[in-house]
């Protein structure tokens, strides 16, 4: 037998953007009521072509998360130096998540919350705060933690 790598379940696997709460697969196509990202054969996406058929209407689950404040990934950062160039900072994390929010639907950010001397950014992916973290700290040096906890992402990074 050839060397093969070893499977999650379909429900199990960490790229499978369905809920825990979702009991089925969503019908095709589909768009959200409330953000318009369409979902067709599988994959959500800002533009689909070709859909001829009604559109089912429903709430995806980045908006989900996003009407329950639930996170998945969280980015911390801190220092004196975060405050001092936090426009310059700011200005990359949008960036960065808008980029990703046009690539990945699914993906985006929920909120930025002030804490002390800094801030805490959540959002619908696990992987973003990771993504953003490097290009902060590619950027500004600083020290950047990466956690994982089950399926939840925590991230920080600070600079003095």
């Amino acid at each position: 037998m050839e060397n093969q790598k070893p499977s999650l379940p379909q429900d199990q696997h960490p790229r499978v953007w369905r809920l825990p709460t979702e009991a089925k697969k969503l019908r095709s196509p589909s768009r959200c009521k409330q953000c318009g990202v369409l979902y067709q054969d599988g994959r959500w996406s800002w533009h689909i072509h070709g859909i001829t058929e009604p559109v089912l209407s429903t709430l995806c689950p980045a908006c989900q998360l996003v009407n329950k404040h639930q996170a998945t990934g969280f980015l911390t950062l801190n220092g004196d130096y975060f405050l001092a160039h936090q426009n310059e900072i700011l200005s990359l994390i949008h960036h960065i998540a808008n980029y990703e929010c046009e690539q990945h639907p699914l993906n985006r950010l929920i909120a930025i919350d002030k804490r002390g001397n800094g801030i805490r950014i959540r959002f619908t992916d696990r992987h973003l705060p990771k993504q953003i973290g490097h290009a902060i700290e590619q950027a500004h040096a600083g020290e950047l933690r990466i956690n994982y906890d089950g399926t939840l992402c925590r991230v920080s990074w600070q600079r003095n």
